[in-house]
């Protein structure tokens, strides 16, 4: 008998810079994917609470520029939708390199405050998808600006996987607390 009780599904795009499409092209994507994401909790919000849909901003770096050139009630309509849990907000703005220095890490999470005030959003999961590696300090800095949970995910094409996936484990940061990550 298996000891999963439940699954929860992240929804979210991928966000791939200067991998899938030039930089202008996958921003405006990413501008999309906000939008149809709107328009899709708009029409769910008459389904039963479990089943309307859900979607996760992977990176806020998209977020921010989508927020340029939004319309106010678009703007107003991803606020609610924040509220409610429909579409979630991740910490950093996009996936890191693990040649990221500490500067580098701290700049990245420079704007997460006014984001949480913006959408008055925890904002407490940070997204890091294939990236092998990362600085050892970027645990300690989400710590410190109130990240408290990790999801990240190893490109397989250029490394080994270290441990069997999926995985959880307590990241320890160099002051010796730990960061849950998967």
């Amino acid at each position: 008998m298996s000891k999963i009780k439940e699954i929860w599904c992240m929804h979210h795009s991928h966000l791939d810079v200067g991998y899938t499409h030039p930089q202008p092209l996958l921003l405006e994507l990413q501008s999309d994917y906000i939008e149809q994401a709107i328009d899709l909790c708009i029409e769910t919000s008459d389904y039963p609470e479990e089943s309307r849909f859900r979607w996760t901003v992977e990176a806020n770096y998209p977020l921010r520029r989508w927020l340029e050139t939004a319309r106010p009630e678009r703007v107003d309509l991803l606020k609610q939708f924040v509220r409610e849990g429909q579409i979630s907000l991740a910490a950093l703005p996009m996936h890191t390199t693990p040649g990221a220095d500490a500067g580098e890490a701290l700049h990245m999470l420079e704007d997460l405050d006014q984001l949480r005030a913006l959408f008055d959003a925890k904002m407490a999961t940070a997204v890091n998808h294939d990236v092998n590696g990362q600085p050892w300090p970027l645990s300690q800095f989400l710590l410190d600006s109130g990240v408290n949970f990790y999801l990240t995910g190893i490109n397989i094409h250029f490394g080994g996987i270290p441990f069997n996936r999926p995985s959880a484990f307590r990241w320890e940061t160099p002051d010796g607390r730990e960061l849950l990550t998967f």
